[in-house]
Parts: structure tokens; C-alpha cells; sequence
């Protein structure tokens, strides 16, 4: 017989990580049950619970120490494995490797599947891939639409969160219309308007593809980003947590750059509280007053605000610390917020929110 693998000495088997860094597992077994959670978002939980022969301060320590690529010793995440990926082969941390006892790291792209050989124990990893985390968060994307939502995410700073969250909430349009009851602006793609910084030379009736139209949208969200960094201190954009920087990107794109620049006649007083949570480094508030205003919206639009409002507020605490993101979601419900916003939502989008909402632990 054959050497029991390091994780079948640990009873452990179809090893899962979802888009939130939630792994689970069942354990092996003629009764093999779903698990509880191993991990919670990348940190380690319910080690002292497993009951198992073989589980000793030498295997708890792997997991541990694999949490030292991002400099956090008490946890493991989908960053720590990518920079596993990443790092792995390198001279310049060879030693950490050593220390590990790794000596085999393969990553299937395609499928998902992380390959790990630690102490000649293999460890394989299912992960979500970026396609299956936008089909599942944003079932309205259209097929066609996410190679080039993945292609912009691999090759900026914008992840596919954002850009889904956007595109999710906009229609395509392939032939220019007037945007405005005078005629003078026209609108093309994914809200793309002759007010833009660029290609704003067209008119109605102009036709675009879809691959000129990501192009374009690229352009658009690097063009609000520089203008929402020259609103200089009032938010300080540079030092925000990346997914507040991207939950402030969905409203100049949704809203306009003006709505949040303190200097613009079009300025939205309603963000001198965000501008003061942001000064406070608050960011759990922060997350909460980034979302828009509902009362003056018609009723017919209000479930749609709604949705956007929610989707946004999951992406603005996504860089947050579990401690901030769990103050963060007690404020969003505030009033019965949360509530409501699913009350009217429809069976499908129901399900994904509630899913998103009760990882928040």
C-alpha cells in the first residue's frame, strides 16, 4: 500500500475555494460529509476543532507560513497562492520555498486548479475562475461580453468585479442615439458620450463593434480615475483602499466625476460625509455613504438603484478588514436598508445578494 498523502493523513478531500477566498472540504471517509469551513476569507479557522489522529503543530504550520508571501503568517488567500505562482522558482526566495518543503507548484489556468507538492504530500485546489465568478455574480453579462471583461482586468488595474458590476447595470449600443432631448449629446457602447475625453467625434447614427467598445470604455474609467485623483485632498484617492477607490469609479461612471468633485456646480453635497469618513480613515462608513440617494429617484427606477447601491457597497469592503466589513454591513442595514433593497429585487438577484451579504461573517 501506498503512502497516505498529507491530506488524506488529514481526512481531507475535494478541497473548494470560491471568488470570496472561502475554501471548504468534505471530509474522506465512508460517511464523507460537506465540512464546516476551513478557511473564512483567507483566515484560518476551526484548526482546533478538527478532530484528527494525525494533526500536528507541523501541519498547521504549512498553512501558516504559506501566509508569510503577503506578509500575514495567519492566513492563507487566493493572493498568497498567486503570489505562490508567482515567486515560486525564484532565487530570491528560494529559501522561503525551502522552508515550506514546497517543490512543485503548477496552476491550471483553464480549469482552475492550483497543483501543490508539499513534503511529497499533493494538494490540488479547485478555484472559481474569473469566468465562473462573473457568471455567477452577474448572470445579466451577456457571453460574448467576458473575454474582454477578463482581458481588461489582466491587463490594468480595474478588477472584473468592477467592470462587471458596470457593464451588468449598462446596455450595449451598437448605433448612436441622442442622449438628450435637444440633440446635442449622443451616446454610443457602454455609455460612451460625445462629452468624453475621446473619440467624441460622432453622431447619431454612427455604429461601433463590441471590441472598439471595450476599447473605449477602457479609456473612459482610466479618464474618471485621473480626474477623480486631481480632486486632490478631498479624498486623497492614491491612499484609499483599492476597492473604495473602484466603489468611487462606479459613481463617476454611473453618476459622473462632477457629482463628486467639491469644486463642480454639479457636486452632490450628500459626499461631504464620505469626504470626512475618508479623512477619518472610516472606511467602513465610507463604504456605506458611497451609494446614492434614492428619495428623488422615480419609483420605477428606485430597484435598480437598489441593486447597483448593494452590488456596490460588496465591492467597497471587498480590500477591508473582516472587523471593518462586518462594522461596514451592521451600517449599510441601518434603517432596514439591506431589507428593502431585497424585497424588491427579483428571485435570481435575490440569491446572489443574500449569498454575498451572509459571507459577510
Amino acid at each position: 500500500m501506498s503512502e497516505p498523502t498529507f491530506f488524506q493523513k488529514l481526512f481531507l478531500e475535494n478541497i473548494k475555494v470560491d471568488g470570496n477566498c472561502k475554501i471548504t472540504y468534505k471530509r474522506a471517509g465512508k460517511d464523507s460529509k460537506p465540512s464546516k469551513l476551513l478557511f473564512n476569507n483567507g483566515k484560518l479557522t476551526n484548526f482546533e476543532n478538527i478532530d484528527l489522529i494525525t494533526l500536528t503543530d507541523k501541519n498547521i504550520s504549512i498553512f501558516k507560513n504559506i501566509g508569510i508571501l503577503d506578509g500575514d503568517s495567519e492566513s492563507v488567500s487566493l493572493k498568497d497562492l498567486s503570489l505562490l505562482r508567482k515567486y515560486f522558482g525564484n532565487e530570491k526566495y528560494k529559501f522561503i520555498f525551502e522552508k515550506l518543503g514546497i517543490t512543485s507548484v503548477r496552476f491550471d489556468a483553464n480549469a482552475g486548479i492550483e497543483n501543490i507538492e508539499i513534503n511529497g504530500a499533493k494538494l490540488s485546489i479547485d478555484f472559481e475562475t474569473e469566468v465562473e465568478q462573473i457568471q455567477k455574480n452577474y448572470p445579466d453579462i451577456k457571453a460574448d461580453w467576458i473575454p474582454y471583461i477578463v482581458d481588461i482586468s489582466e491587463r490594468t488595474n480595474y478588477s472584473a468585479d468592477l467592470i462587471a458590476m458596470i457593464l451588468s447595470s449598462e446596455s450595449f449600443t451598437p448605433t448612436a442615439v441622442h442622449k438628450d432631448e435637444n440633440g446635442g449629446l449622443c451616446e454610443v457602447g457602454f455609455g460612451h458620450t460625445t462629452q468624453a475625453n475621446h473619440n467624441n467625434n460622432f453622431k447619431k447614427g454612427f455604429k461601433i463593434d463590441l471590441k472598439t467598445a471595450f476599447e473605449w470604455f477602457e479609456q473612459d474609467l482610466k479618464d474618471k480615475e485621473e480626474k477623480i485623483k486631481g480632486f486632490g485632498d478631498a479624498y486623497n484617492y492614491d491612499k484609499l483602499p483599492r476597492s473604495i477607490q473602484e466603489a468611487m469609479l462606479d459613481v463617476a461612471f454611473n453618476r459622473g466625476e462632477g457629482k463628486l468633485n467639491p469644486k463642480s456646480k454639479c457636486f452632490d453635497t450628500k459626499y461631504i460625509d464620505l469626504q470626512n469618513s475618508i479623512k477619518k480613515k472610516n472606511y467602513a462608513e465610507a463604504a456605506v455613504l458611497i451609494r446614492q440617494a434614492e428619495e428623488k429617484m422615480a419609483k420605477n427606477y428606485r430597484n435598480g438603484l437598489r441593486k447597483r447601491n448593494v452590488n456596490r457597497f460588496f465591492l467597497a469592503i471587498r480590500d477591508l478588514t473582516k472587523n471593518e466589513q462586518i462594522k461596514a454591513k451592521k451600517l449599510f442595514n441601518k434603517n432596514g436598508y439591506y431589507d428593502r433593497t431585497i424585497e424588491g429585487l427579483n428571485p435570481k438577484n435575490q440569491k446572489i445578494i443574500k449569498s454575498k451579504w451572509k459571507s459577510i461573517i
